[in-house]
């Protein structure tokens, strides 16, 4: 396997827990029982795709730490245009008067860089099953954003075609 799919495994699981973390927070300061089973949801969709990603990522490296560092200065070599959070959105989701409008538009937005990230890298990949997987994670963030868009229409008393 090339070193850069070790790389990719650790962004991916990054992306999975800094999602696992912002839903965390987000469960915990909304008072909207709606809103909290939705959390609730993709709290236990970024755990299962984090566990999967982590079972690979232990497998492929079988604690080869020289090999694991390579994959990682290899995958950092890619510039993948994938930004994970800028700093006003670290400052944003930290803040401890984040509205409802906000957690949703937030969760939006990271399910929208888990999709471009898990899209480019299955583009990329050339292993059938690998690129299943990437393919599969894609799918997946891609049906979590429409199901925040869904619900977050809902719980903020909108409907989609108030939107352009």
């Amino acid at each position: 396997m090339p070193d850069q799919l070790l790389g990719w495994l650790k962004f991916s699981i990054e992306l999975e827990q800094k999602g696992l973390d912002y839903y965390a927070r987000c469960n915990a300061q909304t008072k909207n029982s709606h809103a909290q089973a939705l959390f609730k949801f993709l709290i236990d969709q970024e755990l299962k795709h984090k566990d999967v990603l982590q079972k690979l990522f232990d497998a492929v490296t079988k604690g080869d730490k020289k090999k694991i560092r390579e994959s990682v200065a290899a995958f950092e070599e890619l510039h993948l245009e994938i930004p994970v959070f800028n700093i006003a959105d670290i400052e944003r989701m930290q803040k401890p008067d984040v509205t409802l409008s906000e957690m949703i538009n937030n969760a939006i937005n990271m399910e929208s860089e888990g999709i471009k990230f898990y899209q480019e890298i299955a583009q990329k990949e050339d292993n059938v099953n690998l690129k299943f997987l990437f393919n599969n994670l894609f799918i997946q963030e891609t049906e979590h954003k429409n199901i925040i868009k869904k619900f977050g229409f809902k719980l903020l008393g909108l409907s989609a075609g108030t939107l352009r």
